[in-house]
């Protein structure tokens, strides 16, 4: 039998396309048969007719067009197999080879026709459709294969069914016996093993929360003396100061040592309540990770920074090493990651009694997509069984543990589930008298173009354009400013630098006064050239505020003043109908540089581009005995910076009460404020800790509160110690070197 010819179909309305096609494929395929056609129809009909090898169609045609011609092809199932090649004068139109693709063709050619290019595609089109032949006949084989396989073994199957019939039949009467039998042996003993199981656990439960009961009696019985005692000793206090002689400053001094510790205690007792909360929402299912950019070196420093008072207290060290190359930010929950890291580390220096702790960052050698936090300490260690019962809840290493540290056995808990939650463990190896050593594995896949960091000195570089910032202009500038802003300290601040620059300012504390100031200006005839506007405010926030004036017709330009410096929430801002963005700490350069270019702008509600401060050095920061702003020398605002450092211990004042109350939402708002305010007056550090403190109680982590808010009293206290004695202070630039 000969062999069929190979058949090539050319479908085009071009006459002298298709003699030039009729010369030229004999040469490139000896022997081969060359159909045409000027029309989509005439080509279909060809081809259900003759059943070609390789199809050149034509894409612009009168009628059908040939896309539309190669979509009816491939939908015919006996057409469907056969390779269609576009042929186009419009070789650089990559529309039209994205079209072709998606109608199905196999390839695609541009005009005038190349020999060589025609004969390479005509060639593998041959070959394809001489594939899919011996592959649909293949398949078409083993379908029948298949089909009588099936049949035999389906007459196998009922002869074999039958068979099993009559035995089944014979041997019922047996198994209902033997079954019944069985069961009641079966019953039994599982009703054996559960009761056994139920009393063990029974027991198991009883004494792990006997223990706890225990623990937890000791625990909230011991701060609860001292907050008693120091009550009664701060009330006696006040009533002698009332009777007799007041005797000034010691008293205050004790009075005020007193508060501390009762402070102290009340926090303690608030931990532990926290531990079991925290835990009871891990056992009901109801704890959940988010996976968020998380930066973990800086959430490292930050931890530190917390539990480094401690480490210094009880004279031993506490450092952090990073083994690079390492993602600058990664995919996990910050909040859960910093959660755990503040367990680990905060138990490794609670268990030391001297010597040294070191957390190490590394990629894991095993997932390249993990991370892992070495914490390494020299304190008590434990034996193997105290290890075993280590992550259970209610159990610590054992009971002298429990009377010499304190504690629950609640937190190393804690940290498996969360670790676990987060895509690792938490694994230990330790030696009695000699430390510990905790691992946490994290699952956390680098962010999408993040820096891959090579040495601490690539955290704390500025994400600025090289240069010097543009100087601010010598004129003085001229407007009318309204300024909405709750927190009093940044009103007082941006309020200075607005007045000192020039222009008249306006104050309103919420939005809702914004919005009125701004219409009686209008009406009145004095408008304001600019609105800043704060986006976090009582009563009618900046949003909504802005959303008003903007529905009004309002085109002044309005500038969004928030302390969030995501992408995501400049274009919150903007879409809310926001002309600029600035971030809180507010740059005064930034904020000059901008209210300049606005006042000689035309009006016009359009956004501009966002001018964010630069971030803060991420690198470790050693707590200081004294902080002076880095705007100390500025003679603008010294006499701004007084006031604010004197008003420190009442927002922290207000900040505890807060959380003393479980009112974290107010809580939130209090740290979003001093975050927004801290580095404008000269002190990053303060921004870092009420950042800290805002993102703890938003999530909401009680234990973390806790945390962030000792270290953000830390940091107070070091403030005004170094405004009260700027001679023996250090600039905070310098407390991160």
């Amino acid at each position: 039998m000969e062999p069929k010819p190979t058949t090539i179909l050319a479908i085009d309305d071009s006459v002298d396309n298709l003699t030039l096609l009729r010369a030229i494929v004999p040469e490139i395929v000896p022997g081969a048969r060359v159909l045409t056609a000027q029309n989509g129809q005439a080509g279909i009909e060809k081809a259900l007719a003759n059943e070609p090898d390789v199809i050149l169609l034509d894409i612009v045609m009168p009628g059908t067009n040939g896309f539309e011609v190669c979509r009816r092809l491939k939908s015919d199932p006996r057409l469907a197999h056969v390779p269609v090649v576009f042929l186009t004068a419009n070789k650089g139109d990559l529309n039209s080879r994205v079209e072709a693709l998606a109608a199905g063709a196999e390839g695609f050619l541009g005009k005038p026709i190349e020999t060589a290019e025609l004969a390479a595609q005509i060639h593998a089109m041959i070959k394809l459709k001489a594939a899919s032949d011996r592959q649909r006949d293949e398949q078409q084989r083993l379908e029948t294969m298949v089909a009588e396989r099936t049949r035999e073994l389906h007459e196998q199957l009922e002869e074999r069914r039958r068979g099993q019939q009559q035995l089944e039949q014979a041997y019922q009467e047996l198994q209902r016996s033997q079954a019944a039998v069985e069961q009641v042996n079966q019953q039994l003993e599982q009703a054996i093993l559960r009761a056994n199981a139920m009393a063990e656990d029974a027991e198991a439960a009883s004494t792990a929360k006997s223990e706890f009961l225990a623990n937890m009696s000791h625990e909230i019985r011991t701060p609860m003396t001292a907050i008693l005692g120091f009550a009664d000793l701060l009330q006696q206090s006040l009533e002698e100061c009332g009777t007799v002689a007041c005797p000034g400053r010691a008293a205050l001094a004790t009075r005020n040592e007193y508060l501390k510790t009762v402070r102290r205690n009340g926090e303690h007792l608030l931990g532990l309540i926290n531990d079991i909360l925290d835990l009871s929402k891990i056992e009901a299912g109801k704890m959940h990770v988010e996976r968020v950019e998380c930066r973990p070196i800086q959430v490292v420093e930050e931890v530190l920074s917390l539990i480094r008072v401690r480490a210094i207290e009880k004279g031993i060290s506490l450092e952090a090493q990073y083994e690079f190359p390492l993602p600058e930010a990664v995919w996990s929950d910050t909040v859960r990651v910093r959660q755990v890291l503040v367990n680990l580390i905060g138990n490794a220096v609670k268990f030391t009694p001297q010597g040294r702790v070191d957390v190490t960052v590394r990629r894991s050698i095993v997932c390249p997509e993990a991370l892992e936090f070495e914490v390494r300490d020299t304190g008590i260690g434990m034996t193997d069984d105290q290890i075993h019962g280590l992550f259970r809840p209610f159990v610590q290493a054992d009971a002298s543990t429990t009377r010499k540290y304190g504690g629950t056995g609640l937190g190393l808990a804690i940290c498996r589930k969360l670790a676990e939650a987060l895509g690792g463990s938490v694994a230990v190896n330790s030696t009695p008298e000699a430390g510990s050593r905790f691992v946490l594995t994290i699952l956390a896949p680098p962010v999408e173009g993040t820096r891959r960091l090579e040495s601490l000195s690539d955290i704390s570089a500025r994400h600025r354009p090289a240069g010097q910032t543009p100087r601010a202009s010598d004129r003085p500038l001229q407007g009318r400013i309204l300024l909405a802003e709750d927190g009093e300290d940044n009103r007082n601040l941006i309020s200075a630098i607005l007045r000192n620059a020039g222009v008249q300012v306006d104050m309103a504390v919420n939005g809702q006064e914004a919005v009125d100031a701004f219409l009686a200006a209008k009406e009145s005839g004095t408008p304001y050239d600019v609105v800043f506007m704060d986006m976090q405010m009582p009563v009618l926030d900046g949003y909504q505020a802005t959303g008003r004036l903007r529905a009004l017709g309002v085109l002044t330009p309005i500038i969004a003043l928030t302390a969030h410096a995501m992408a995501s929430d400049r274009q919150i801002c903007l879409d809310a109908g926001c002309s600029d963005y600035l971030t809180k700490p507010l740059h005064r350069q930034d904020l000059l540089n901008l209210l300049g270019d606005l006042l000689s702008r035309p009006e016009s509600p359009a956004p501009l581009a966002a001018r964010t401060s630069a971030p803060v050095s991420s690198a470790r920061a050693h707590r200081p005995d004294a902080i002076a702003s880095e705007l100390a020398d500025d003679p603008e605002l010294a006499d701004l910076i007084g006031p604010f450092v004197s008003a420190l211990s009442e927002r922290c004042r207000e900040m505890n009460e807060a959380h003393a109350g479980s009112d974290l939402g107010r809580l939130a708002r209090l740290a979003h404020q001093m975050k927004g305010t801290g580095g404008g007056y000269g002190y990053p550090m303060l921004t870092r800790a009420a950042a800290g403190l805002e993102a703890a109680a938003k999530t909401p982590d009680r234990e973390a509160c806790t945390l962030w808010l000792a270290g953000l009293a830390s940091v107070c206290d070091a403030i005004e110690r170094g405004w009260k004695s700027p001679c023996v202070s250090v600039p905070e630039s310098d407390t991160a070197k």
